[in-house]
């Protein structure tokens, strides 16, 4: 299962440790906070040594709603490793939040690893929309 804490030194930014495959989030303290967020980058990467290993692995995106207190799928926003990052230890890929409110969160979903199933790490670095580094 997919965890979530606060990234260290950081008001809003979070970091995750996953599986290869992960099941979708189901708490509402899963994912990235968005509220007051203006973009983010997300880093995933593999263990050391390890490297992506096929380019159609994705992290599939979930949007969480506090009104309906349910999370949905958010296809516009998936990741996928793509032909630039097969064979590299780590990607990252940049957000602007135009809606900031409710949380994210990518979910690996058969990601591919070379030497098999190695933890994946997603850092979610943000800005909040002041400029300040959240």
């Amino acid at each position: 299962m997919a965890t979530w804490a606060p990234l260290a030194n950081n008001a809003r930014s979070v970091i995750s440790y996953q599986a290869t495959s992960e099941s979708a989030p189901t708490l509402s303290t899963d994912g990235l906070n968005l509220d007051s967020v203006a973009g983010f980058v997300v880093h995933i990467a593999c263990d050391n040594g390890y490297a992506f290993a096929d380019p159609t692995s994705t992290f599939i995106a979930y949007r969480y709603s506090p009104e309906s207190g349910l999370w949905a799928r958010a296809s516009e926003n998936d990741i996928t490793v793509g032909s630039a990052g097969n064979g590299q230890q780590t990607i990252a890929v940049s957000f602007q939040v135009a809606s900031p409110r409710g949380r994210i969160a990518h979910i690996a979903n058969g990601v591919n690893i070379t030497g098999g199933a190695t933890p994946l790490t997603l850092r979610y670095l943000c800005n909040q929309l002041t400029g300040a580094y959240v």
